[in-house]
């Protein structure tokens, strides 16, 4: 008897199970494909995770960004150029102030200095860079890298200032650090290291390039400036016209407006001086670093 019991329990919770399953059957499905999903997800997030993971230790505070190399004076990745053919990456940096590029506050100690250049790529990186550092002038080096192929993903570099003439000291000199993300570089063929001559041309190139901007500033507040005048002095001949035959009431507020047009034209005028005076001051600088690239 209690076998027989025990054979209807059996049978019972087979029949429930049945009766679930069938139920459920279509859930299932649904979960199951869900369920797949969501493994190939983590699959793909766990290799991008091992593949990057070196990268995320990188440091990215100076990526796009200036960083402090000594007192005012900061530095500014201005050009990079990378061939994976060659497995050669070129980037020139400009040091100073992006303000005024001729600003020579600090030209004693950057005199002085000399940079050695770490490069450091994630560990997944078959390839192990060499980097080495060319100094243009006292406010433009070039770091070249050797062995920067397909698949490298990132490389860091750190700019570690050295003093030249240990005895004068350059005080607190800061180690800037970049990062180059392959996926935001440009492919280019046929990249070669150049001579220095050929890099201080770059950076006379740069600084022409930068005063053009100023240049062109200055020109478009000029321009402004005149522009305004012109159209106050047409505003202040139909405000006298009407003062003619206005009230006396009138004719004191139209000659208020008129003096508060006359303030705007005065400081056109000045501005016009200023900008003129800027306009001929990077007119002879660009003169003069055109004529250096002569020679």
């Amino acid at each position: 008897m209690d076998e027989l019991n025990d054979f209807l329990v059996k049978l019972h919770l087979k029949s429930g199970k049945r009766k679930r399953r069938k139920k459920y059957s279509v859930r299932g499905k649904y979960l199951s494909k869900a369920y797949m999903l969501l493994g190939a997800f983590l699959t793909i997030l766990m290799l991008s995770f091992a593949t990057s993971k070196h990268k995320d230790d990188l440091d990215t505070s100076a990526l796009g960004s200036d960083t402090n190399v000594v007192g005012t004076s900061n530095m500014y990745r201005i050009d990079t150029k990378w061939d994976p053919t060659k497995q050669l990456l070129i980037t020139q940096y400009f040091i100073g102030n992006k303000n005024d590029v001729d600003a020579v506050d600090d030209d004693a100690k950057l005199a002085n200095l000399t940079y050695k250049t770490y490069g450091a790529v994630p560990e997944t990186t078959k390839t192990t860079p060499t980097t080495e550092t060319i100094k243009v002038n006292d406010h433009y080096i070039v770091v070249v890298s050797k062995g920067v192929g397909e698949g490298f993903t990132a490389i860091q570099y750190q700019m570690k200032p050295e003093a030249i003439n240990k005895s004068l000291g350059v005080g607190e000199a800061s180690t800037p650090a970049f990062i180059l993300k392959e996926n935001n570089l440009t492919r280019y063929r046929k990249l070669r290291v150049e001579s220095k001559d050929v890099y201080q041309t770059f950076y006379y190139k740069f600084l022409i390039k930068n005063y053009k901007i100023k240049l062109n500033k200055a020109t478009k507040s000029l321009e402004k400036s005149q522009s305004r005048i012109k159209a106050n002095d047409e505003l202040i001949e139909k405000l006298k016209a009407k003062q003619m035959n206005a009230s006396d009431s009138d004719a004191t507020d139209l000659q208020e407006q008129i003096d508060d047009i006359n303030d705007q034209i005065k400081e056109d005028k000045d501005n016009i001086i200023s900008q003129s005076k800027t306009k001929d001051h990077y007119e002879k600088r660009i003169a003069s670093v055109q004529s250096k690239m002569a020679f």
